[in-house]
Formats: C-alpha cells, structure tokens, sequence
C-alpha cells in the first residue's frame, strides 16, 4: 500500500499539468528562422541532402536549396548562417538511463572521455575541493582500456585525490573501488555483509582494501547507500544531466527504467516537465520492484497508460526489467540462463495484462537463449491477446541468433542495440564462438529479417552516454582498444548507423511521423556539427561534437554562439 501511495503521488504531480502540442504542420506564413549555407542530411526515402530549412514555431516549415528557402524569409525572419556545417536530424537514444542518472549526477564525476588515470584522478581531486565532505561518485560509464595504463585506481590513489571525501568508482558492473573515508561513511567492515553477492577483498591483515568484487544487483544496492541528494539537487542534477545530452547531440531519449527506479525518482523529471523547463524529449518505461512486479505493473500502468503525456515527456509502458527473476544480466554471465522458480509464470501473466490493455512492453535480454525462453511465453501471449500493434521490443541479445529475429519480426516487435560492445569488446568475445562475435550484435541480420532496429547506450553505468562513440562503434565494431569485434560486411553504413539513432528510435517513441528526418511538418529537431559526419575518417566519428543542437526549433545547446539571434529559447 505504502508504494502505490507512493506511485499515486508522483502521477498525481505529472497529470496536473497541460500538455504542450507540437504544431505538427507546415505554415504559410513567414517562418520564425531559417538556417542556410548548410550539408542538410535529411534522412528522407531518396536520401536527399539540402541545404536550407525553414522553421516555423517548433516544427520544420520547408525544407530545400538556399535560394528558394530564403526567399520565404520575412521582416522579422532570424536568419542564421550555418557556415558550411553539416545538419543532420536530432539524434535519439533508445535505451538510456538519464532519470537515474540524473538523480545524483550532481554528486557525479564524468570518467566516459576520460584517457588516463592521472586525468581522472585529476577531475576527483577537482570534485573533492569544490564539495568538501561530501560524497564523489564515479558510477560507470568507462573502462580501464580507455586508460593507457589499463587499470583502474587503486583505495590508496583515490584517498590522495579525495582527501576527506568519501569516494567511490565503479567499473561496469563488475567491481567497486573505495577509499577509507567511502569504508567509513558506509560502514564496512571486514565482517560486513554486501547482499547478494557482494565480496569484500581483504589485505594480508584481514582488513578491507576498498576493493569489493560484486555483481550488477550488488553494485546497485551498494551505490543507493553513497548519497540521498535533497530533492532540489535532484531537480538540478536531471537539469544538468539533460543538458549534457543536449550537448551531446542528442534531442530526446527513451529511458529504460531498470535498477533502482523508484516513484519518486522520476519526481524530479516531472518537475522539469511541469515548468516547461525539459530541454530534451524524454519518453519513459517504468518496471517494479522484486517480487512486486505485478502489483506495481498495475499501479503504474493504471495511471500511466500508453502515450500519457506530451511531445516532451511521454510514459511508454513497462521494463526493461519485467520479471527481475527472468533478468539475465550484464554481459558475459548469461550462457546458460536458468529463471528463478516462478519468474515464468509471473512474466506470463504480466505480458497477458498488458496485451489485454494494449500497453507497450520493453524487456531485456542480454542473451539469446534469455531471450528465446522470453519469445516462447510472449508467443502464447500473442495467441490471446495480439501483440503485433503494440511495438513490444528486447533490448540488447548481442548474440541474438536469426530465428530469435525472425520470431521477433513476426510479432511485430522491435530490435534496441546498444554500444556495450564499445567497451566489452576485448573480453565478451572470450564467451563466445568466433562466428558470433563477428555479428555481435548481428544488426544486419536484424535488418534483413526485416525488424526496426534502434540505437542506444545503456549508459551511464556500463557505457558511455555519447552518442557519436556509438555511432563510431556501430560503423567500425571496433572496441575501444581498437579490436575489430564485428566485422566490416556486418556492420551497418554510416548512413544506416544513423537511421538506427534518428529513425528508428523515434519508432520506438511511436513518433516516427514526427521526428527522426528533417521533412516539413516535423518537430524542428536538429543537430548542426562540427565536422561531416560522412566525410571524417571512421575512427574520429566518436570526436564529431554538436556546434548547435535545436529541440522544437528552440536552443538547447550553442557552442560557439552560432545561432545568433536565438529567438526563443528554452529557460535554463
């Protein structure tokens, strides 16, 4: 009871406020701006390329060469000159956890550029003296192959660079490393219990290092007991947190829930969305605690049926983690999945509620063979309840084999990918056979399978949250050492990659008739680079940084004060 009046709380806060249409549709007055002297990659059937766009209030008004363009300009029309620059559509990450992240991003170092120990002991130190006593969290989002040293920090480095703050770093969802203040603030001991599966690694006295081997639901239990920021700082955290996506080129993501997701952690977003204050999209799953599932599926769902919201925030459904004893996992642990007692019949009945009542459904398998056993039970679904309308999808099976695509095409589902390969790339490769892992994750199959595939990060924790990193990844399959997982005639074109991050991504949002191309009618949703996408060597894909990134012909990010006039802008 206590967490549906929870639940009911934070709904109550979303559903109180009106919603902000977008106008969707083409105007014949004069526009508000145009942008001109531009590489405009349109993303359209015949793969067009422009060089002017018209933008009236939020939404792409024309879209053509910069003589016919222009001339639609009138007395008060802001025109803005891009220089050249190449403009593609606002990208848009499928499966991303920002509401979490930006909960405690406040409190939060950012090791995902990072390119040596120095450097990231150098940004704690920086953290440690900005906030005096207060807790310094590096929760993921990097790997020791990114360091030229090829190791994480050590308890004694991390008590140099923290000094009196407690700190702590995570890498994946493998290990934890923690200085003697973060010992101290959390209690451990050399006789502490770190529940499930947590193992804490003594010194040749028998006293903790700071160094705890654990698991994804360990290292989530854990990070929750660092810090409890106030709800203000949770409100500029997810401020901060989204603008830093802005930044990145990203104009909207669809967040995955997962661990640690609690009603009132999407408070702070709610508030953002309120006062009209997002400046990304954010489109949401939400998914129960162990054990709950089902209770807290019908709380929620209730109250957030499909498509409840706006053009800035918008409720999908339920997952990724549906069942948390169906849950697989991080990579590399998942060859032989077996469910815990009960977790089948449990996902069963919850994927049968949610046909009944149309509702869209995300669920996470990190491996095939998870991912068969889940495709068996929503197959039976399906013969109750049609599924083929609804959009479910499986996010990750980076070994997925073609019959699991073809059963998910045949479903109507959809396919998420997501750059953890980026990372895991030089030891996830060791669990498998040769001829998987030059597929992995087999995107083309997925294509000729026919089923919509988009793409994402998984960040913060076991990715980075940089689009253009995966879209480098998505082209090249190579990891961050330089190591050719995926093979070249398995990997997507550039132009493909992209479609993937604009396109088909707005498909799982259900908004692919107003985002994901640069066409009149769509949301003004772009991305204006400072390099060409499809002319830099592959390797410096992942360096292309945003010069200016527009979210509903608003300003979201500027790097160089290029838009000038802005016009409107949203409040940050």
């Amino acid at each position: 009871m206590a967490n549906s009046r929870i639940i009911a709380k934070a709904v109550a806060t979303f559903i109180a406020v009106a919603g902000l249409a977008a106008t969707g549709t083409a105007s014949a007055q004069a526009p508000d701006r145009i942008l001109f002297n531009a590489k405009v990659v349109t993303l359209d059937a015949k793969s067009s390329i422009a060089s002017a766009i018209a933008i009236s209030g939020d939404s792409i008004s024309a879209v053509g060469d910069d003589k016919s363009i222009r001339a639609l300009a009138g007395a008060g029309t802001d025109m803005i000159d891009a220089g050249g620059r190449t403009v593609i559509p606002g990208l848009i990450d499928s499966h991303l956890h920002a509401i979490r992240a930006g909960v405690t991003h406040r409190l939060e170092v950012d090791w995902s550029a990072v390119t040596s120990l120095d450097e990231g002991l150098a940004k704690i130190a920086a953290a440690a003296k900005a906030r005096p006593g207060a807790w310094v969290l590096v929760p993921g989002g990097w790997h020791v192959n990114q360091f030229k040293e090829g190791r994480a920090p050590t308890p004694d480095e991390l008590a140099k660079a923290g000094g009196e703050n407690p700190v702590y770093v995570q890498h994946l969802y493998d290990y934890a490393v923690l200085n003697r203040k973060g010992l101290e603030r959390l209690a451990i001991t050399k006789d502490s219990k770190l529940p499930p599966n947590g193992k804490i690694v003594l010194d040749d006295k028998g006293e903790p290092t700071g160094l705890i081997d654990a698991d994804l639901p360990t290292l989530s239990n854990l990070f929750t007991r660092t810090a409890s920021p106030n709800f203000d700082e949770q409100v500029a955290g997810t401020r901060a947190f989204l603008q830093l996506l802005a930044s990145s080129g990203l104009t909207g993501v669809i967040d995955a829930a997962g661990g640690g997701m609690t009603p009132e952690a999407y408070l702070p977003l709610f508030h953002l969305w309120q006062r009209r204050e997002l400046p990304i999209r954010v489109s949401f799953y939400t998914n129960g605690r162990p054990g709950q599932e089902l209770a807290d599926l019908k709380a929620y769902q209730t109250m957030l049926p499909r498509d409840f919201g706006d053009n800035w925030m918008k409720a999908l459904g339920f997952g990724e983690v549906v069942v948390w004893g169906m849950h697989d996992g991080p990579l590399g642990r998942t060859a032989n999945f077996k469910p815990r007692p009960g977790a089948p019949e449990t996902l069963r009945e919850i994927t049968q509620w949610l046909a009944a009542r149309g509702q869209r459904m995300q669920i996470h398998a990190t491996s095939d063979n998870a991912a068969s056993q889940i495709l068996d039970i929503i197959e039976d679904t399906d013969k109750k309840s049609s599924i083929k309308a609804l959009r479910w999808t499986i996010a990750h099976i980076e070994d997925a084999t073609p019959q699991t695509l073809t059963r998910m095409k045949t479903l109507g589902m959809g396919y998420m990918v997501q750059n953890r390969l980026f990372f895991e790339g030089d030891s996830w490769p060791k669990t498998v056979t040769p001829a998987v892992s030059a597929k992995a994750p087999p995107i083309k199959d997925a294509m000729a399978a026919g089923l919509v595939v988009g793409a994402g990060t998984d960040g913060t924790r076991p990715s980075t949250y940089n689009p253009f990193v995966t879209l480098q990844w998505l082209v090249t399959g190579k990891s961050v050492k330089g190591t050719i997982v995926r093979t070249k005639e398995n990997s997507p074109t550039r132009e493909e990659a992209l479609r993937m991050h604009t396109q088909g991504s707005a498909w799982f949002a259900g908004d692919e008739d107003k985002r994901g191309t640069i066409a009149a009618g769509k949301w003004a949703d772009l991305v204006v680079l400072d390099a060409d996408y499809f002319a830099v060597p592959e390797e410096r894909i992942g360096a292309i940084r945003p010069d200016v990134t527009l979210v509903a012909g608003r300003l979201a990010y500027d790097r160089h004060g290029l838009y000038s006039p802005p016009g409107p802008s949203i409040r940050f």
